[in-house]
């Protein structure tokens, strides 16, 4: 709702800004299992990567023709 909102103060968007500046690091190493999870991961859904790569190219070519109500500029 409208009335929810606020708006931030400057010291907020300062340290907002200070944030977004920041260097964004993992704050450990993954461990020896979670590397071997995503490894495991990553080859059991392979097939489902070019599948996935298809259909966002036939969604964005859909959208590129989407006219009127519902276009985003």
């Amino acid at each position: 709702m409208e009335e929810d909102r606020t708006t931030p103060d400057e010291s907020t968007e300062r340290e907002e800004r200070i944030e977004a500046a920041r260097d964004h690091r993992p704050d450990r190493e993954p461990t020896k299992a979670e590397e071997e999870a995503a490894d495991k991961f990553r080859a059991d859904h392979a097939a489902d990567a070019d599948e996935v790569a298809r259909h966002e190219k036939e969604m964005g070519e859909i959208g590129a023709e989407v006219k009127g109500e519902g276009r985003i500029d």
